[in-house]
Order: C-alpha cells, then sequence, then structure tokens
C-alpha cells in the first residue's frame, strides 16, 4: 500500500443491526482524568450475541482505574503497547440515550434502533507522522491537526452514530502515535460507535511480511487498544470476561515473515 496523507473522509447510511441501560455505581472513582483524555471505546457486540449487546472499554495506565465502573475484564495489554491497561465490559443497553458514569464522567451512549439507517465518517490509511514510514505529505497537508479538528467538529453533530478507521491506522509501531493524536480527540467522539480494523503497516511497519522484523505489531496493540468485540471473546469459553486469543505469542515464535496472532481477534 503506497502511503499517502490524503484524507479520505465518507459521510455514510447504512443498516445498524441492534442496545439497555446499565446503572452506573454512585462511587466516586479514585483515578481522575480530564474529560477528553477519557480514552474510551464503544464498539456494537459480535453479531450472534444479540443486537442489544455493545463492548464499552477504557484504556488506562494502571489496573485500578475507573473503580466507578464494572469493568469485568481489567488486564494489562499483552506482548505489545504494554504500559496500557484495556479496561472492558459487555453491556446490555435499550435502543436510544444510556447514561453511563465512568472515571467520574457522565457518558452518553447512544444505540440506534434495530434496523434503522446509521450516518458516521469513515477514515482510510491517516498518515500524520514519517516517524515509522516516508509520510510525504503529513507536514504539507497538517494531518495530525485537521486530522483531530475534523473529527471534533464533525461529531458535533448530534446525529452521527459512528466512526470507522479502516486500516493502516496512523502507521504506528508503538502505539505513541495514536496516544497523541487521540489525547486531542473529544469525549464527543469517543462515546459513539466505533469500527476499527486491521491494515498491512498493522502488522508489518514496512507493509510486507517480506521485511518483517521482532518490533512489529501484528496488529496486537491495536487490537487491544481500539478494542472490538472480536469472533475470538465468543470461542474463548470465559464469558463475557474473555476477549482475545493469546494463544500466538510472537517473541517466542518468531517468525516475523508470517502473522503473528489469531485471526480471530480481527474479525467481529
Amino acid at each position: 500500500m503506497i502511503v499517502s496523507c490524503l484524507v479520505s473522509v465518507l459521510l455514510v447510511c447504512l443498516q445498524f443491526p441492534r442496545l439497555a441501560t446499565q446503572k452506573a455505581s454512585p462511587e466516586v472513582a479514585e483515578w481522575q482524568v480530564p474529560t477528553q483524555a477519557l480514552e474510551l471505546r464503544v464498539s456494537k457486540g459480535l453479531g450472534s450475541k444479540g443486537y442489544n449487546k455493545v463492548r464499552v472499554s477504557l484504556i488506562a495506565p494502571n489496573l485500578d482505574a475507573a473503580s466507578d465502573f464494572n469493568f469485568t475484564y481489567r488486564q494489562q495489554f499483552k506482548y505489545r503497547w504494554t504500559e496500557n491497561y484495556l479496561h472492558s465490559a459487555l453491556l446490555e443497553l435499550s435502543p436510544g440515550p444510556n447514561t453511563l458514569t465512568i472515571a467520574g464522567h457522565q457518558v452518553v451512549v447512544s444505540l440506534p434502533e434495530e434496523d434503522s439507517g446509521i450516518r458516521g465518517v469513515l477514515w482510510a490509511d491517516p498518515c500524520i507522522s514519517s516517524r515509522w514510514v516516508r509520510c510525504s505529505f503529513g507536514e504539507t497537508f497538517q494531518t495530525f491537526s485537521r486530522g483531530h479538528q475534523m473529527l471534533n467538529a464533525a461529531f458535533t453533530d448530534p446525529t452521527l452514530d459512528f466512526f470507522g478507521l479502516l486500516g493502516d491506522n496512523f502507521y504506528d509501531q508503538t502505539g505513541e502515535l495514536s496516544k497523541d493524536f487521540f489525547s486531542k480527540v473529544s469525549l464527543d467522539v469517543k462515546r459513539r460507535f466505533w469500527l476499527v480494523v486491521n491494515g498491512n503497516h498493522d502488522n508489518w511497519i514496512c507493509g510486507s511480511p517480506g521485511c518483517g522484523s521482532a518490533d512489529d505489531n501484528f496488529g496486537i496493540g491495536q487490537m487491544q487498544y481500539y478494542a472490538m468485540d472480536p469472533v475470538a471473546s465468543q470461542l474463548l469459553g470465559h464469558g463475557e470476561q474473555g476477549m482475545f486469543s493469546f494463544d500466538v505469542n510472537p517473541d517466542l515464535r518468531q517468525k516475523w515473515n508470517t502473522f503473528q496472532n489469531n485471526a480471530t481477534n480481527h474479525l467481529f
């Protein structure tokens, strides 16, 4: 794939397959974070789990974050981007607005009616830095600043339902570029449904297995950072507490020119 900083953004209307309000604990969270810095992730539950299932997740710097919310999965990232911790729960939500309290913040997650049309923003191949790949026009077109400004402006529209990243997500090997970018993105974006897919540069930063290395990601950091509700979560047999299969440890296998992940982690 040729790296380009030209931003492709589509406003789309789709059929959204269907979510019941979880009452948040009245306790005040010990971990405090500014609203915009709240790294919230909302994704649709795997279709076979039922329309009303919604996965709500939080990326945090420690295991004890957001004690005011009943996250059933609290784990440090494995294998890649391990400075992060993922807190997640599969909820039963109702169509319409659902108010949750997470880390002391009121978060409204709105589930469209089943079989209704939805609207959102799709962004493919966002290139914001030449740190890992050649990003020829990143500075020329100011894709870092204009990218988060675009999202923050677009999602002031209450009729938008989702945000999609369609692969080669910031060409980021270590997670630092992603973290920097999303620290500038508003909670209005993060509380919408996310749809994030894995691209070739998310597996091997060079874009091809032939030039793979021990530093490559194989989508492992990204799958935890974006927290979809993958097929793996249903195959593990751990109910709502399981999310991913970590049966492939790339640092043990050391076959850098092959896909070092379980494919069910990227199907949702």
